[in-house]
């Protein structure tokens, strides 16, 4: 069989690979280790002093974590005969893909299959302005640790982006819809309600870096 495959973005591999998962992970690595030299190293008799974080280092790091699994999927593409189109794809009918960018093309196919990935939502009177108010593809390339950082939004990745800038200095402030969920946490900082997926993060994490949560209801839309 052969498999054509048509992204937009430069980078394969999705919101997990770009802007998701594997940058979190890159990036809570780091985090922890800071942690760890400010508050554990000396407990295992490992004594530093002047140990401070260099954002732009961090990032260029994360990046070079997200590039070397991209040339690794385009690797596999390659050796796999899977061709790449870089555009957008929209569906003619009759099994026909237009690609649109800057090398327009047509595919035609028995089989097509639709994988256009997930990007972030906003809230009425919330909308991103590239500077106080962002969502957390920006919350994964901040220049510089925040003074304080309100997280909208206590699932994995609100968890894990408020754990990593809490760890490197900041304060943070996490807030979730608890309607429907009812799920009490008892934190030293306060009661917190918290939706399933989130619950065992919370757990995990939220003590150890004291991070302030406050449960609120959202109006309906």
């Amino acid at each position: 069989m052969k498999v054509a495959v048509v992204e937009r973005e430069k980078q394969l591999g999705g919101t997990c690979l770009r802007v998701g998962c594997i940058p979190s992970k890159a990036l809570l690595e780091t985090s922890e280790l800071y942690e760890q030299s400010q508050k554990h190293f000396a407990e295992r008799g490992l004594v530093v002093q002047g140990v401070t974080v260099d954002v732009p280092k961090m990032m260029a790091h994360k990046s070079g974590v997200v590039s070397t699994l991209d040339m690794g999927i385009q690797g596999l593409l390659k050796k796999n005969k899977v061709e790449r189109f870089y555009g957008n794809g929209k569906l003619k009918g009759n099994g026909v893909v237009e690609v649109t960018g800057n090398n327009p093309a047509t595919i035609t196919g028995k089989k097509i299959l639709i994988a256009t990935g997930s990007v972030s939502s906003s809230l009425p009177g919330i909308q991103p302005d590239g500077d106080r108010i962002g969502t957390s593809t920006e919350a994964l390339s901040f220049p510089a640790v925040p003074r304080h950082l309100v997280v909208i939004g206590a699932g994995y990745i609100g968890l894990e982006l408020g754990t990593v800038w809490r760890r490197l200095g900041a304060k943070v402030t996490v807030t979730d819809d608890w309607t429907g969920f009812g799920q009490r946490v008892p934190t030293l900082k306060a009661v917190v309600f918290f939706n399933p997926a989130g619950h065992r993060v919370a757990q995990r994490n939220l003590i150890v870096i004291e991070v302030e949560v406050h449960a609120v209801q959202l109006p309906k839309t």
